[in-house]
């Protein structure tokens, strides 16, 4: 239950968590923006009746806690379909670019929940190519495969959601893509689907040449430092005329990487690798 008191981190206190964080689990917040990671810390364990810098970091070293906190501050979708105009754009601008390969690569990183993975395999499946389209899951969490696998939808999710998919096809089906009428995902659609361990700070991406790289809604919550290391990383990922997709709120006008894309679709926020 959450209640009103909440403990304020100084910024020793929030260095301490940095450091405990890179060294027990090797993940750097210190790459993430501080003013919206710090607010997410105090909301996320005000839960908790905090008092203290030491509560909070024997709450840390729990994994469990780790993991919900990890979650939380990449701010994980609570809805599949979400902003249905970009995917009805990536649908028909996009996918008909490539229906003629044999076959397709797509990598979405930083993946903490479901719903924009589902998002992507039910528009694959509808465009009959996700038999021939191999995707690529990655996050810094090693239990991000068993966390989207064995989620399950729960009635407010499945409404929301239904009513976002109806947006982007008024005559399908929801209920087809979940197993004996509960809120589990059918595990078929799953097939294609690889997941892996990858840090844009410590890894080499080892799988390239990705025909689309969806990147949704994560560089809001990143340092300048980290936006730009993830993005040079990406480009590098893309095949010559790669898809890029990107958050609403986002850009890549600050940075010189964007006069090798073009913006495919404004209003959209898709780009394409230049040659």
């Amino acid at each position: 239950m959450i209640t009103e008191k909440k403990y304020i981190l100084n910024r020793n206190d929030y260095k301490t968590i940095i450091d405990f964080v890179r060294e027990k689990y090797s993940v750097n917040l210190s790459l993430y923006a501080y003013t919206i990671t710090k607010r997410r810390i105090e909301y996320f364990f005000s839960q908790y009746n905090i008092e203290n810098i030491n509560q909070l970091i024997n709450f840390l070293d729990r994994e469990k806690f780790w993991i919900s906190l990890y979650e939380f501050l990449i701010v994980p979708t609570t809805e599949a379909f979400r902003d249905s105009d970009v995917w009805s754009k990536f649908s028909k601008k996009v996918l008909p670019k490539l229906s003629g390969l044999e076959k397709i690569k797509i990598w979405m990183p930083e993946v903490s929940s479901d719903d924009e993975l589902f998002t992507l395999l039910v528009i694959l499946y509808e465009a009959e190519i996700l038999s021939k389209t191999s995707v690529l899951i990655t996050s810094e969490l090693d239990k991000t495969e068993t966390n989207i696998k064995n989620q399950k939808f729960n009635q407010k999710k499945f409404t929301t959601s239904k009513q976002n998919y109806l947006a982007y096809n008024p005559h399908g089906c929801f209920e087809n893509y979940f197993s004996n009428g509960n809120f589990f995902i059918k595990k078929e659609l799953f097939e294609n689907v690889t997941f892996s361990r990858f840090c844009f700070t410590k890894n080499d991406i080892q799988n390239t040449n990705f025909d689309i790289i969806i990147f949704r809604n994560r560089m809001l919550y990143y340092s300048p430092l980290l936006q730009k290391t993830a993005l040079d990383i990406i480009y590098e990922a893309l095949i010559p005329k790669g898809f890029l997709l990107i958050g609403l709120r986002e850009t890549l006008n600050n940075w010189a990487l964007k006069n090798r894309f073009n913006l495919y679709e404004k209003d959209t926020n898709i780009f394409q690798k230049k040659k």
